[in-house]
C-alpha cells in the first residue's frame, strides 16, 4: 500500500499572504513563479481573496493542478454540481441580489447585471470524483463547482428572479470558466 506524501509545506507557506494587507501586485509577483500554470484570476480570486485557501485545498499536490479555459453556456453553469449542503445556502446568498441593495450596487453583481456575464470566470473541478475536499467528502462529477459560488448563487437569481433583479443587460448566452484538472495525490 503505498503511502501518500505529505504536500510541499515551503510552497503552502509561500503562497500564503504575508499580511492582510499584502497589495496584489506584490502578491502576484512572489507566487506567481511557482505556480506555472495557474492563471492570473485563479490566482486573484481564489489564492489571494480566499484566506481560507490552504485550509480547505492544501492538502492537494497544487504543483499537479492543470487549468483550460472554456465556454459554457447558462445552462452549462447550473449543470455544475455543488455539495447538496452547501447548495442551498449559495441559492440564498444568491437571492441578496434582489433583496439587498447594496449587493446589487457591488461586484461581483454589478458585473453580471451591466455584461451579462461574470467579471471573473469561475472555477470548476473537471472530474474530481476520487477527489476529496477539507472535509472528507469527495467532489461531485463531472463538473463540481470549486470557485465561485456568489457568483453562481446571483446568476442563478438572475434567471429564477429576473423581474426582482433590474438587470440593465440579459445575461449573455456564454461565460468564460476555467476547468481545473487535479491530477496527484487524493
Amino acid at each position: 500500500m503505498s503511502r501518500i506524501p505529505q504536500f510541499d509545506q515551503d510552497l503552502l507557506e509561500l503562497i500564503t499572504k504575508i499580511d492582510y494587507d499584502e497589495a496584489f501586485d506584490v502578491y502576484y509577483r512572489r507566487v506567481k513563479p511557482h505556480l506555472i500554470g495557474f492563471p492570473k484570476q485563479v490566482i486573484s480570486e481564489w489564492l489571494y481573496r480566499h484566506d481560507n485557501f490552504i485550509d480547505r485545498f492544501g492538502h492537494h499536490d497544487l504543483l499537479r493542478w492543470s487549468f483550460e479555459e472554456a465556454i459554457f453556456t447558462t445552462q452549462d453553469i447550473f449543470e455544475v454540481n455543488l455539495f447538496p449542503s452547501k447548495k442551498v445556502s449559495v441559492l440564498d446568498v444568491g437571492n441578496h441580489i434582489w433583496r439587498d441593495q447594496w449587493i446589487r450596487e457591488s461586484e461581483p453583481a454589478l458585473s453580471l447585471r451591466n455584461t451579462g456575464t461574470f467579471p471573473s470566470p469561475i472555477i470548476i473541478f473537471k472530474n474530481a470524483q476520487e477527489y476529496v475536499d477539507h472535509c472528507g467528502e469527495n467532489h461531485i462529477g463531472p463538473y463540481h463547482l470549486a470557485e465561485g459560488h456568489k457568483r453562481w448563487g446571483y446568476m442563478n437569481a438572475i434567471v429564477n428572479y429576473p423581474e426582482r433583479c433590474d438587470l440593465i443587460k440579459p445575461l449573455k448566452a456564454e461565460h468564460k470558466v476555467y476547468l481545473l484538472t487535479m491530477n496527484g495525490n487524493m
